[in-house]
């Protein structure tokens, strides 16, 4: 499984606490190994990777966009459709990400997909596709 799962990134960080010495080294030989294969040095993991002013967080979704967003649907969804179906059909997600997916379907099918929610799932692809 690759780098780019955030979440099971950070399950990996969680077992650095383990009590259990192996459990501790092989979770730092995963997340090691991972790094090297996605090419991302600490700074990366740690800062999020090259930003400019309108990027807060360095994957095309500052969080001041949520307090300025407009809650209507965007008017054509097909696109974020799309995007929903591709990003499942990766085998590499997490559980967590994969409910969230699903969730966002389920709003799209029920008319209460906002273009914050566009813009997050935008922003979301970005980042599990570096």
């Amino acid at each position: 499984m690759p780098f780019v799962d955030r979440t099971t990134f950070i399950e990996l960080l969680e077992k650095l606490r383990h009590e259990d010495d192996a459990e501790v080294l092989a979770a730092a030989k995963e997340i090691s190994r991972r790094m090297d294969e996605g090419g991302v040095t600490w700074e990366e993991v740690l800062v999020g990777g090259a930003q400019d002013d309108d990027d807060e967080d360095g994957y095309g979704y500052d969080d001041a966009d949520e307090d300025n967003a407009d809650d209507a649907p965007p008017a054509d969804t097909s696109g974020d459709t799309a995007l929903i179906e591709k990003l499942l059909a990766r085998d590499d997600l997490s559980e967590e990400t994969r409910e969230e997916l699903e969730d966002y379907k389920e709003d799209i099918a029920e008319g209460e997909f906002s273009a914050a929610d566009s813009r997050y799932l935008q922003a979301l692809a970005k980042r599990i596709s570096g």
